[in-house]
Order: C-alpha cells, then sequence, then structure tokens
C-alpha cells in the first residue's frame, strides 16, 4: 500500500528527465532547443548553468545515497562492499543535500517570463 500511495502523491524527478526537459530548451552540445529559435542568449546560457548545476546535484544525491547505504552495511552481519543495487531512490530525509539547483531555476524562470511579458 505504502508503494502505491508513494507513486500517486509523492514527486518523483530523475537527472534524465531534468536534462531532458532543459535540453529541450537549448542543447549546448547541438546548439539546438526552443531558445535558439526565439534568439534567447542569455536564457541559453542559464539553461546550460542549470544543467550543470543538475549533474552536480543528483551526483550529490547518489553520493549521499551510497554514505547512507554504507552506513547501514556496517551495522549489519555479513557487510561487505558491493555496486549500487538501486535504480530508483525513495528519499525521505529533508535537505539530504545542498540544493544548488533552485536559484538557477528561478533565475531561467524570471528570465522566460521577463521575455514573454
Amino acid at each position: 500500500m505504502e508503494s502505491v500511495a508513494s507513486k500517486h502523491i509523492g514527486l518523483s524527478v530523475s537527472s534524465g528527465q531534468v536534462r531532458y526537459a532543459l535540453q529541450r530548451l537549448w542543447n549546448p552540445a547541438t546548439k539546438k532547443g526552443l531558445f535558439a529559435t526565439l534568439v534567447r542568449g542569455r536564457s541559453a546560457k542559464l539553461v546550460e548553468d542549470l544543467l550543470g548545476e543538475s549533474e552536480t546535484f543528483f551526483g550529490n544525491v547518489e553520493a549521499a545515497c551510497e554514505q547512507i547505504q554504507q552506513s547501514a552495511k556496517r551495522g549489519s552481519f555479513g557487510a561487505g562492499e558491493s555496486p549500487r543495487r538501486w535504480t530508483e531512490l525513495r528519499i525521505r530525509q529533508a535537505e539530504l543535500v545542498q540544493d544548488n539547483i533552485t536559484l538557477p531555476i528561478q533565475r531561467l524562470r524570471e528570465a522566460v517570463a521577463s521575455r514573454s511579458s
């Protein structure tokens, strides 16, 4: 029941989803996206910055989860080194890692909103 409730009530986000959404706006590798057609140089730079910050954020989340997993293993019988076993994580601890993406998201939102009004 907990699993079903969390899927319907909880928030789910992945690094791939974030990267896909941002690269639809501007893909620094291909120099294509919505901002290319709208000639939004500053907004494209904000997307590039946000892509980097999101990679850092999700890397930090994964590293923190690895630490939690290793700590849990040390407390259990027969703990040993093993590779990551998850493809999906449920984060229950608020502020697990530093929030380095909210401000870049806000900057991008403000830049887009100021151009559309």
